[in-house]
């Protein structure tokens, strides 16, 4: 079979960060049994950076994605005519079967220009929940947006509203929807009101390769009776950046106050590198799994996010025990005590149950076998490629043979 998928935003092809993890993992199951072609987006400063040659080769398409100081617009790509021109343009050379746009902008123009060709739309999480993370990234690249509170407020609900309206549009016209975790599904059918035979619920997944080395390595011998307690990802994430700042300020004060011996490593895309104190902060880290390996405890402090958070399973294929908020290991099927310890907020306890794992090995040890064991269980890449198999099948057994047989493209 041959598909389509189109990114439409790709800042994270160029940096390790949950998202591009999500979408390597959704490639691998993929073209494991299909012929993939791809469709990228691409800021004008890249497509001139590329030759003739280098455009538009084998299977690689590019279109022109509007950016603002290399941040790209994607939520503007159903207005963009690049996009209209170049998937117009790819489905009449390739024979396509079937279509995924990952994540939400380019869902409804898709399906418009390419009708009837099934469409799966893969969600990266609810953007109209998320909204707000949009609008503090937005507001990073605005600053008028920070000092002119009138222009703020207007601006804030438009773009909700915009979103919202983007991801309802986007439900409606595709076939099908892949969701990324349980809790995204039954939001989509309350918010959207999305039948629940329209969805698919595919969370990512821990290759066998990750789980093998991590079965196998060991911790280095030189600890020097110091616990280090880990937590990683990218600083420009508005949940991350939030995250940073509580250990900084709140969780690695607190707890240096009560036992010595404990030191906080942070690392992650555009992470500033410093030490102080019991910080140690290791800036953009390429071989994450080196530094997960020589912790003994991870820590996810999050307040705020939707959908999946891929270092939770970084953390689980590292057999760590781990200490998270709700809302940081929500929509993994791990149990408080057994697999992790999970708390409401970053608040006493939350320090409290740092001091206790750092003061007892075993618990340390309990909680992370059990934690690698969950991700080799419930989250293994066979488990997840059969369900891929299986929603594509569906997909496709939906659609009216007549209709499929001569895919017709807006011209």
């Amino acid at each position: 079979m041959r598909i389509l998928m189109i990114c439409t935003n790709l800042v994270f092809k160029y940096k390790e960060c949950g998202t591009k993890q999500v979408l390597d993992g959704m490639v691998e199951l993929l073209t494991r049994h299909n012929d993939v072609i791809f469709l990228n987006a691409m800021s004008r400063k890249d497509t001139v950076c590329l030759t003739d040659n280098g455009i538009d080769a084998g299977n690689n398409y590019y279109f022109r994605q509007w950016a603002f100081r290399e941040h790209y617009l994607a939520l503007f790509t159903d207005l963009n005519i690049h996009f209209w021109r170049k998937i117009r343009e790819v489905v009449k050379k390739q024979k396509i079967d079937l279509i995924f746009v990952t994540m939400t902008y380019g869902v409804t123009s898709a399906s418009i220009m390419c009708r009837n060709i099934p469409l799966i739309y893969d969600s990266h999480g609810v953007m109209g929940d998320a909204a707000d993370i949009t609008f503090t990234t937005i507001g990073r690249l605005f600053k008028i947006l920070n000092k002119v509170p009138f222009i703020r407020n207007i601006v804030e609900l438009s773009l909700k509203g915009y979103i919202s309206t983007i991801e309802r549009l986007a439900c409606n016209r595709a076939t099908h929807i892949k969701a990324i975790c349980n809790s995204d599904k039954k939001r989509f059918i309350e918010k959207y009101n999305v039948n629940e035979d329209k969805i698919t619920v595919i969370p990512p997944f821990i290759s066998p390769l990750e789980l093998e080395k991590a079965s196998v390595k060991k911790k280095s011998p030189e600890k020097n009776n110091m616990i280090k307690v880990v937590f990683h990802g990218s600083y420009a994430h508005p949940p991350n950046h939030g995250a940073f700042e509580l250990i900084l300020n709140y969780i690695a004060p607190e707890v240096g106050k009560r036992n010595g011996n404990i030191q906080f490593l942070l690392a992650g895309t555009d992470v500033p590198v410093f030490e102080r104190e019991n910080v140690k902060s290791l800036g953009f880290v390429r071989d994450i799994q080196t530094v997960l390996v020589n912790s003994d405890i991870a820590i996810v402090p999050l307040s705020e996010g939707e959908g999946v958070k891929t270092k939770i399973f970084d953390y689980m294929a590292a057999g760590l025990p781990i200490i998270s908020t709700r809302k940081g290991i929500q929509a993994i099927e791990a149990e408080n005590g057994i697999h992790a310890v999970i708390l409401n907020a970053v608040d006493r306890k939350f320090i409290d149950a740092i001091l206790d794992l750092a003061d007892d090995g075993n618990k340390r040890e309990k909680l992370g076998r059990n934690a690698f064991e969950l991700a080799r269980a419930k989250y293994s890449q066979e488990s997840m490629q059969a369900k891929m198999n299986e929603m594509i099948a569906k997909v496709i057994k939906s659609q009216n043979p007549k209709n499929a047989q001569k895919p017709k493209v807006m011209t």
